[in-house]
């Protein structure tokens, strides 16, 4: 399943970068953030395989559930995620995913508190000034994800950052376990996946 989703991931991402330089005067995004970005979105997608919810936090069997990418996409990050749910057909925990976005924190907290089916938000890099950490803290079985190092120590249930030019993921464990989410050993045997709180 891996391998599916990284040979997905870079056909897309060779599709992409071909569109790129047919227009690269309106592109906003390096190459570089690019495939970055691709990656974050396997690690994202890989990483709620192995993520387990309770039954109470997530929406019935016939539903899907949903992701939410939370400020400016300029990377096409929710692109990405929604290519990767369909095209390679990944489930969490038996149910389809389905990917929204919205641009401000103010937005997604209002998304949040209406669509209990959300179960995962990734906070962009774009939106890291709008952050506040009691936002999303009293919602169980919500993971949040923040996309850089500027989210260190900002109460994120995961977060990204680039160390010897790769993109590594600290994960804590106990701010997961507050949230009602099990970690599987898979996800533990991960050496991309750094892990705090434990």
């Amino acid at each position: 399943m891996v391998d599916k989703i990284v040979i997905l991931l870079f056909g897309w991402l060779g599709l992409f970068s071909l569109d790129l330089s047919a227009d690269s005067n309106e592109t906003k995004a390096t190459i570089a953030q690019m495939r970055g970005v691709s990656l974050e979105a396997a690690f994202v997608a890989r990483s709620m395989q192995y993520l387990y919810w309770q039954n109470e936090h997530l929406p019935p069997n016939d539903q899907t559930g949903t992701l939410l990418v939370v400020g400016q996409d300029n990377c096409l990050f929710k692109e990405r995620l929604v290519f990767l749910f369909d095209v390679a057909g990944l489930k969490v925990q038996g149910r389809q995913m389905q990917v929204e976005s919205c641009e401000s924190l103010e937005e997604a907290t209002q998304i949040v508190e209406e669509n209990h089916k959300i179960m995962f938000v990734v906070v962009l890099n774009s939106a890291a000034d709008q952050w506040d950490a009691k936002v999303f803290s009293k919602r169980k079985g919500l993971v949040v994800y923040g996309q850089g190092e500027t989210f260190k120590q900002r109460g994120m249930s995961m977060y990204s950052y680039v160390q010897n030019n790769r993109i590594k993921v600290s994960v804590n464990l106990k701010k997961l376990k507050n949230k009602k989410i099990q970690v599987g050993e898979e996800l533990l045997s991960r050496n991309q996946m750094i892990f705090t709180g434990g």
